[in-house]
Protein backbone atom coordinates (compact mmCIF):
# COMPACT_ATOMS: atom_id res chain seq x y z
CA UNK A 1 0.00 0.00 0.00
CA UNK A 2 1.14 3.59 -0.83
CA UNK A 3 1.88 6.23 1.44
CA UNK A 4 -1.21 7.99 2.50
CA UNK A 5 -0.73 11.97 2.15
CA UNK A 6 0.30 13.28 4.81
CA UNK A 7 -2.37 15.26 6.77
CA UNK A 8 -2.03 19.60 6.23
CA UNK A 9 -4.56 22.26 7.95
CA UNK A 10 -5.45 25.24 6.04
CA UNK A 11 -4.59 27.17 9.71
CA UNK A 12 -1.06 28.78 9.26
CA UNK A 13 -0.63 28.82 13.47
CA UNK A 14 -1.56 24.54 12.97
CA UNK A 15 1.30 21.77 13.79
CA UNK A 16 -0.47 20.43 10.85
CA UNK A 17 0.58 23.17 8.75
CA UNK A 18 4.19 23.00 7.32
CA UNK A 19 6.38 25.94 7.41
CA UNK A 20 7.32 28.56 4.78
CA UNK A 21 11.12 28.13 4.42
CA UNK A 22 11.23 32.31 4.86
CA UNK A 23 9.71 32.36 7.90
CA UNK A 24 11.31 29.54 9.45
CA UNK A 25 14.35 31.00 8.80
CA UNK A 26 13.73 34.58 10.28
CA UNK A 27 12.15 32.88 12.87
CA UNK A 28 14.82 30.91 14.32
CA UNK A 29 17.60 33.10 12.70
CA UNK A 30 18.81 30.43 10.51
CA UNK A 31 20.81 30.43 6.90
CA UNK A 32 18.95 29.03 3.97
CA UNK A 33 20.63 25.89 3.92
CA UNK A 34 20.25 25.07 7.15
CA UNK A 35 16.65 25.86 7.70
CA UNK A 36 15.79 23.79 4.42
CA UNK A 37 17.84 20.82 6.16
CA UNK A 38 16.06 20.78 9.30
CA UNK A 39 12.27 21.18 7.80
CA UNK A 40 12.92 18.61 5.63
CA UNK A 41 14.55 16.44 7.78
CA UNK A 42 11.47 16.64 10.54
CA UNK A 43 8.75 16.86 8.38
CA UNK A 44 5.62 19.07 8.12
CA UNK A 45 5.40 19.31 12.66
CA UNK A 46 6.27 22.81 13.44
CA UNK A 47 6.85 21.64 17.08
CA UNK A 48 9.69 19.02 15.87
CA UNK A 49 11.15 21.52 13.50
CA UNK A 50 11.20 24.02 16.62
CA UNK A 51 12.51 21.57 19.05
CA UNK A 52 15.32 20.91 15.88
CA UNK A 53 16.29 24.21 15.03
CA UNK A 54 17.02 24.73 18.44
CA UNK A 55 19.13 22.20 19.27
CA UNK A 56 21.31 22.66 16.08
CA UNK A 57 21.25 26.65 17.60
CA UNK A 58 22.62 25.01 20.99
CA UNK A 59 25.27 22.95 18.92
CA UNK A 60 27.13 25.51 16.80
CA UNK A 61 26.83 27.99 19.90
CA UNK A 62 28.94 25.31 21.72
CA UNK A 63 31.07 24.54 18.49
CA UNK A 64 31.61 28.41 18.02
CA UNK A 65 32.91 28.70 21.78
CA UNK A 66 35.18 25.52 21.99
CA UNK A 67 36.94 26.67 18.32
CA UNK A 68 37.80 29.96 19.83
CA UNK A 69 41.56 30.47 20.82
CA UNK A 70 42.46 31.19 24.55
CA UNK A 71 42.90 34.31 25.46
CA UNK A 72 46.60 35.45 25.62
CA UNK A 73 47.60 35.14 29.32
CA UNK A 74 48.93 39.02 31.15
CA UNK A 75 51.79 38.54 32.37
Amino acid sequence: MANPKPKTSSDPTSDLCPYDLAFFMEKHGLSKDAAGVILHTNGPSRQRCDYAAEAFLRFKLMRETRAKPPAPSIK
